[in-house]
């Protein structure tokens, strides 16, 4: 028997609109009931054996309802069917009410069900078999053997009315709980029910016809074949409800699978149309179906029809693969990487299987790469690569006609300064535009390049004499005059170029490179923004700066870069606190050279990044050995990195393994950046500084003064100390003016939570005065000039007290 288990209050009709359906459905019942009694004038069972009768039945219906089987889903079945009906064809309707309500109400005694639900319940237990009853008792006498065959389709069409009436109440209490509509839940929950209504009837036709002709003992009998058909039913029912679930469970994994799978799953049919499985909330249809074929791009259609029907011909390959587009909903095109498989054979598929993944991603990123791998990230102008290339094939197709090959090396003028004064990003943007000005100074068919740092090179074509490429240098030249806006602000920049001419396309084109330098340096050498072409006396001129190059390249390997240690005291104690690390160039012809001549060829060349690496390591060695002389004071160690040290990727990483391996502590390491680096206070410079300072060293500002000061950057970033550069110190006994603004520096670092040291003190007139402001450190050759690492360890050992007032020097550290 079907009955509701769903909690009627949560529907959207609302409790009061099911109890009184259910009211309505207990009043029909009993008055139908009444009605029938009082027409027949059939007494209620009128023998002792018919009351047996009555009893015994109504005790196994409702023995037979505790033992319901669910069936798959919100409804359960009993057999109580077939003793409620038995009473029916025997007894008639009347009994059969009473019997099936009172078999319900037993049942629902100790499930804790409501009780509306349990009354509803009630109720169509003993209308539905009564309805049967009714239509039986109607049209034919009891049950009789001799009758068995007109009396068993009677019997199944009491069966099926009193199926409707179960079924019809239940799914409209449903209904009107849910909110659903009555005809699909009955089709979805109870229409199967029907054949097992028809068997439950057959079977208490039986059991009335035994009762008619053995008495009350023949029903008896028929317990065990009940009994077994129960014990049947619930097998069949426990089997088939584990295959459902196994194939239901089967299903759900296939459509999670193909829901989350990446991309678009399809499948293409013989006609040619194609489903789309997978949930494709960004693809764009151009018609209402969602067919995949409608959502291709019109020129790849065609295309994509004929190469998916290739899998069905026989002798086809199994999978074909191919590339297609397909719109968005934004109306934009992806590209996409198909391999249409042929499942033909499947019947289960029947059809040509697509799975169509998105790589416009990956398309675009490979182009990006490509761009990339022979373009400059700053300026999208060719690089090096590309340039060789361009002027290898300029070259041979020269050898065949005549005209002049010309490449130009083009070097800007100051642009060191540039960046040292307003910053990297500054430099940048400059480059940016002196790309964009020199492209628009020169025709469609010529070639600019950047090789890096500051140099442009340009590749000519075609020209009738050397006349076009000096008219073409000095066009590039006239370019630049017009001053550049840097965020407002005006800057202006020169350039020397170096012209290397080729006739016959004969020489190699590293080797018309190489001229075009040596004629650049030779422009630059001899004045700026001007042109040179290559000859012989170019030659002479970069002989010696490349003879340092090739020096200053082998240095750290021949190990003739030296540290100089320049002492950092306490202006009050005098007790040495600190050092900063200073790197000399012994070289071993021309003997010690001071950074200021090798320091910006190294920053050129960018072996600036090995010397700083080489730096930190014998600084941070220093360190730790002056730490184990300095009796327990705390000595920190200063190390300068160039711009370029600063940005470089293994910064960090190598700060720290040097820290590990010489086992010092990270507070004993000072980071000394200047502002020229920090005015750019790009994310990536904050990350930077952020992640040195989580590893515990010091930061501090060097030069402070000689770029643009920036209050802002000193209250955002991580740094613990400013170091005044010298030119303040050497001017502020001068000028009142610079001691001012000495002592004010002073005052907004402390403020800020800094400290300050001053560079550069000579005098002891100077030593008072910053004491006198509040300045807590300084250094300088009126304590000691910079010395070797033994020197610089006895001088910890000792400390240092100057006695009186040491000889001004003019040189500086």
């Amino acid at each position: 028997m079907a009955y509701s288990r769903r909690p009627w209050s949560r529907g959207s009709i609302g409790q009061h609109a099911v109890s009184a359906y259910v009211l309505v459905v207990v009043g029909a019942t009993v008055a139908g009931t009444v009605a029938w009694w009082t027409q027949v004038h059939d007494p209620w069972p009128d023998t002792t054996s018919d009351y047996v009768l009555w009893a015994a039945l109504t005790a196994l219906a409702a023995a037979l309802e505790r033992f319901r089987t669910e069936l798959f889903g919100e409804s359960k079945i009993s057999l109580a069917f077939v003793p409620l009906l038995t009473v029916g064809l025997v007894l008639g309707p009347g009994p059969t009410v009473v019997a099936g309500a009172i078999s319900m109400l037993f049942a629902h005694l100790k499930t804790g069900s409501r009780p509306l639900q349990a009354g509803f319940n009630a109720a169509v237990q003993g209308v539905s078999p009564a309805a049967g009853a009714l239509l039986y008792q109607s049209l034919a006498a009891l049950p009789a053997l001799s009758q068995a065959a007109e009396q068993s389709g009677l019997v199944a069409a009491a069966a099926i009315l009193a199926f409707a009436v179960n079924s019809l109440l239940v799914a409209g209490v449903l209904s009107l709980s849910s909110g659903g509509n009555v005809g699909s839940i009955w089709v979805e929950k109870y229409r199967w029910l029907a054949p097992h209504y028809v068997g439950l009837a057959l079977l208490a036709y039986v059991v009335a016809l035994a009762y008619t002709g053995l008495g009350i003992a023949g029903i008896g009998a028929f317990i065990l074949p009940i009994g077994m058909y129960r014990l049947s039913i619930y097998q069949y029912v426990r089997r088939t409800r584990s295959d459902v679930l196994r194939l239901k469970q089967s299903e759900e994994r296939f459509r999670a699978l193909v829901q989350r799978a990446p991309g678009v799953i399809a499948i293409m049919s013989r006609g040619g149309t194609g489903q789309v499985l997978t949930p494709s909330p960004d693809l764009a249809s151009r018609s209402e179906t969602d067919d995949l074929m409608s959502m291709i791009h019109p020129d790849d259609e065609e295309r994509v029809r004929y190469l998916v029907r290739q899998p069905v011909k026989d002798d086809g390959p199994d999978d074909v693969s191919f590339d297609l587009r397909l719109r968005h909903n934004d109306g934009s095109w992806h590209d996409y990487e198909a391999v249409a498989s042929n499942l033909l054979d499947n019947d289960a598929v029947d059809g040509i299987v697509l799975n169509a993944r998105d790589v416009t991603e990956r398309k675009q990123l490979e182009e990006q790469l490509r761009h990339q791998a022979f373009h400059d990230a700053l300026t999208s102008l060719p690089n090096r690569a590309l340039f060789l290339d361009r002027l290898e094939h300029s070259l041979q197709r020269s050898r065949t006609r005549a005209g002049f090959v010309a490449v130009m090396l083009l070097d800007l003028d100051r642009f060191k300064v540039v960046n040292d004064s307003l910053g990297h990003h500054r430099g940048d943007e400059l480059l940016r535009q002196v790309g964009a000005r020199l492209r628009s100074a020169l025709s469609s068919g010529d070639t600019l390049a950047r090789f890096g740092g500051d140099e442009f090179t340009v590749l000519l074509e075609d020209l009738p004499d050397g006349e076009a490429a000096g008219s073409a240098a000095e066009h590039l030249i006239q370019s630049l005059e017009a001053p550049f806006n840097l965020a407002g602000q005006e800057s202006f920049v020169t350039a020397s170029i170096g012209i290397s001419l080729s006739h016959d396309g004969t020489e190699p084109p590293i080797e018309m490179l190489r001229k075009a330098d040596a004629a650049m340096y030779q422009a630059k050498g001899d004045h700026v923004d001007r042109y040179v072409f290559y000859d012989e006396d170019c030659e002479a001129f970069p002989v010696e700066r490349v003879q340092l190059e090739s020096d200053l390249r082998r240095a750290i390997e021949r190990d003739e870069l030296i540290a100089h240690y320049q002492p950092e005291v306490d202006l009050e104690t005098m007790e040495i606190i600190g050092f900063e690390a200073l790197v000399r160039w012994q070289h071993p012809e021309r003997g010690l050279i001071p950074p200021g001549e090798f320091i910006p060829l190294a920053e050129e060349t960018g072996d600036i990044v090995a010397i700083g690496h080489w730096v930190l390591e014998e600084a941070c060695q220093f360190a730790k050995a002056a730490q184990a002389l300095s009796d327990g004071r705390p000595i920190v160690l200063g190390v300068n990195l160039s711009p370029q040290e600063f940005l470089w990727p293994d910064l960090l990483p190598r700060v720290s393994e040097v820290l590990e391996r010489t086992q010092l502590d990270p507070a004993c390491l000072r980071i000394e950046i200047t502002e020229g680096t920090l005015m750019a206070d790009t994310p990536t410079i904050n990350n930077i500084l952020k992640q040195l300072k989580d590893l515990g060293v010091e930061l501090a500002i060097d030069d402070f003064g000689t770029g643009y000061s920036s209050l802002h950057y000193l209250r955002r970033l991580p740094v613990d100390i400013i170091k005044i550069d010298q030119s303040f110190v050497r001017d502020m006994e001068e000028d009142e003016r610079i001691g001012l603004l000495v002592e004010g520096v002073v005052r907004i670092a402390d403020a800020l939570g800094l400290e300050v040291t001053a560079e550069g003190i000579e005098t002891y007139g100077q030593a008072t005065a910053l004491r006198w402001y509040g300045c807590q450190r300084g250094q300088g050759y009126y304590f000691a000039r910079p010395m070797e690492r033994a020197d610089a360890l006895r001088a910890v050992a000792a400390g240092l007290t100057p006695e009186g007032e040491p000889e001004r020097q003019s040189a500086v550290a």
